[in-house]
């Protein structure tokens, strides 16, 4: 806050001026883009656990060996299943229960938010105080 002094006489005149911004939330259903279902049914046609072993990939971080090895969440029920370490009914159980979950809404709801911004000016002439106020 600043304050001047000025001259006891003359008229008091109060000066405001404000503005505000709303921006609402961004809307991603207008995406092109594929849904959870989609992506887990296209994963599974093109998994090829041949070209791509499992020993492979969980030691390799995209084709370079290193500490943090890329093995999708969709991908580990499909190793295991060619492993034979689970059913194709688990399998399946597990892929459909990724592909009935949507991160993109959680991504919405927990990390967007409406956006309100307010600028505000007030002049006080006689005593010649300035107030100015930034709130987001």
């Amino acid at each position: 806050m600043t304050t001047k002094t000025g001259t006891v006489s003359g008229r008091l005149t109060v000066s405001y001026n404000g503005s505000f911004t709303f921006k609402g939330k961004p809307d991603y259903s207008y995406n092109d883009m594929m849904t959870s279902g989609e992506f887990i049914s296209t994963a599974s046609e093109v998994f090829d656990p041949y070209t791509y072993p499992y020993g492979d990939v969980s030691t390799m971080t995209w084709g370079i060996p290193g500490n943090f090895p890329v093995v999708y969440p969709h991908e580990i029920p499909m190793y295991r299943y060619f492993a034979g370490e689970i059913s194709y009914a688990e399998r399946e159980a597990a892929l459909s229960s990724l592909a009935s979950s949507d991160g993109r809404k959680d991504y919405e709801k927990y990390l967007m938010s409406n956006a309100f911004s307010r600028l505000t000016w007030t002049y006080l002439t006689r005593t010649m105080m300035l107030r100015f106020s930034w709130t987001r």
